[in-house]
């Protein structure tokens, strides 16, 4: 199953800054407020508020920008202008470098921005609106934290849960009311549910192992990928090496060319997929998911459930990963009070609308509420969704996990993907793909360490 644009394009995708980011050393960025000033004095000039943020397709993209329309109705003297990039990162840190940096951007490594002088620090504006960390998921607040000061806000969070076919798990025998709580359980149903075809062709699968499934895999089985004690990478740390040795049995006993075919095949945002179609029983995704199941899928019989630990305990979901985006304000922004208000506005104040309008989970965990009760007012409580909405709050209550913010968390990531392929493959042990891949980034992280 491809994986979907909104995925490819921004959550789930870590940029790479190392090759751009020296491009801004040296600069002597001091980052400071500008001279615009909040509420009734920055209506004083009519200005036009630059935000740059990620592509994450047409649909999304307009979804997105209802926000600056929201809060131009509400500030008319303050016009909002979108730009969406396919490499945010990277035209974030070659505007700055020219000195003609947006107000307002969203980003995916706010600790090395931050480390890089890129962005301005923003715990006076979050005290004076008395915005805390415990406001927030702790890994997505963290990330953004560099030498004890935050540099980006959170706006949206992403927690993925695992979607099931209830029909399909009807024709296996399984009951369809007790979705799978450890990974043992998961992976009986997905052998119970393959079938293949008399030439070997796979006909129904159980779940199809995607490359960026092993950041959840590895932290459910205990693993971890840094040290930041040690700024070490552990790639090849024991629970990272079970996880992927967990996948590679699991793909050989699909087939690996089985595997590459159905990775090829339509994805759950696009029509003909092979959930809709009764030939996936299971796959991973936030809770956006309800608008292409509802589009692609409208006939099937779906459950959603947290992802399956290694014991099914309730404590094993600390071992839960959170993503998501952040907006931080870059160094040198012509309208940096401007740009504050307008994240305050969208995404503290007005969080909860924000995440029903343009559908993303709001960061802000005192709009959570509000946003359930929006999203159930928008879909109608007969909608297939509305039985899980708690899954996602329960997931954000628990989850201590996060990709590690590091100057090459991206490259960390490819190297991820990398040894993924390798296992699945057979052409690696976990083992030795885990290894190479920790000699690998440790080298990378040392070099931009020195910079």
């Amino acid at each position: 199953m491809s994986t979907s644009p909104k995925q490819r394009l921004s959550r789930r995708q870590f940029l790479q800054g190392s090759a751009s980011a020296a491009a801004l050393l040296g600069l002597g960025l001091k980052p400071s407020f500008g001279s615009l000033a909040t509420g009734a004095a920055a209506q004083a000039e009519k200005i036009t508020l630059s935000v740059l943020a990620a592509d994450w397709g047409g649909d999304y993209n307009a979804l997105l920008s209802r926000i600056g329309k929201t809060f131009t109705e509400a500030n008319p003297n303050i016009e909002v202008s979108w730009d969406f990039p396919d490499d945010p990162h990277t035209k974030l840190l070659t505007l700055i470098a020219g000195k003609t940096p947006p107000d307002l951007a969203i980003t995916y490594q706010p600790n090395t921005l931050a480390r890089l002088g890129a962005l301005m620090p923003l715990d006076d504006k979050l005290k004076a609106a008395g915005i805390t960390r415990a406001n927030y998921p702790a890994p997505e607040y963290d990330q953004a934290v560099y030498e004890g000061k935050l540099y980006a806000l959170p706006g949206g969070s992403d927690y993925i849960v695992m979607v099931y076919s209830k029909d399909m798990y009807r024709e296996a025998g399984l009951d369809p009311n007790k979705p799978p709580k450890t990974t043992d359980e998961f992976m009986a149903n997905n052998l119970k549910i393959l079938k293949k075809d008399a030439s070997g062709n796979v006909t129904k699968l159980g779940y199809l192992p995607v490359k960026g499934h092993m950041l959840y895999w590895s932290y459910i089985f205990g693993g971890k990928w840094y040290d930041p004690a040690t700024q070490k990478i552990t790639a090849n740390d024991p629970g990272n090496v079970a996880a992927f040795e967990w996948i590679g049995n699991y793909v050989a006993k699909i087939g690996y060319d089985q595997w590459q075919a159905y990775s090829a095949i339509p994805g759950v945002f696009e029509p003909g997929n092979p959930f809709s179609t009764g030939q996936l029983a299971h796959f991973f995704e936030g809770f956006w998911i309800y608008d292409p199941l509802d589009k692609h899928a409208p006939k099937v019989d779906y459950g959603m459930a947290l992802l399956p630990t290694l014991k099914g305990t309730p404590e094993e979901r600390a071992n839960y990963s959170v993503g998501g985006w952040l907006f931080g304000i870059p160094a040198g922004a012509k309208y940096a009070d401007a740009a504050w208000q307008f994240m305050k506005f969208a995404f503290i104040d007005n969080a909860a609308k924000m995440g029903v309008d343009t559908e993303n989970e709001p960061a802000y965990r005192p709009a959570v509420a509000d946003w359930q009760k929006g999203l159930r007012g928008k879909l109608g409580e007969t909608n297939r969704m509305i039985p899980y909405l708690g899954l996602f709050s329960e997931m954000a209550e628990n989850a201590t996990k996060a990709w590690p913010a590091i100057p090459v968390s991206a490259y960390l990531a490819n190297e991820r993907d990398r040894a993924f392929e390798a296992v699945i493959s057979g052409g690696k042990s976990a083992k030795d793909a885990l290894d190479e891949m920790t000699k690998n980034a440790q080298a990378e992280l040392d070099k931009a360490l020195k910079k």
